[in-house]
């Protein structure tokens, strides 16, 4: 089970790189060592470039425009990890209070806060067509 330690030193702050992320190698890859970048370009992203976007607002947000909508780029980072691909599926509850969550209570981030908030040239159907391009079968 992934609880706040996993990823975090408790003691130390993650503010201005003060040690308090543990970094990818004692926290993503850890779990996911055979997971690759397939694509070459994208490879210089760290993990949570997309799997865990600045999606929540404590102060300030701002909107990013992309090919065919928008999203607002907040804060804080979210800390849902997993990405549906499911261009159907929100993120937030209607109202914008909560994360929606599936029949098994499980929260997903959607294409266009994990890709579209870099890649404002492009639309949901791209970003939904693309996201195995990304990893490929090679995730756990």
């Amino acid at each position: 089970m992934i609880g706040c330690t996993t990823c975090h030193d408790p003691h130390l702050s993650t503010k201005y790189q003060r040690g308090g992320f543990k970094g990818q190698t004692a926290t993503c890859i850890t779990c996911h060592e055979k997971t690759k970048v397939l694509l070459a370009p994208e490879q210089h992203r760290s993990c949570i470039d997309c799997h865990m976007p600045f999606a929540g607002k404590s102060a300030v947000s701002r909107t990013i425009t992309y090919k065919g909508g928008s999203v607002p780029k907040g804060d804080i980072r979210s800390h849902i990890h997993r990405i549906s691909d499911d261009p159907t599926w929100n993120m937030f509850t209607d109202d914008g209070k909560y994360v929606r969550t599936d029949s098994k209570q499980r929260a997903y981030l959607t294409v266009d806060f994990a890709c579209l908030s870099c890649h404002t040239g492009k639309d949901k159907a791209w970003a939904t067509a693309n996201t195995n391009r990304i990893h490929g079968e090679t995730t756990q």
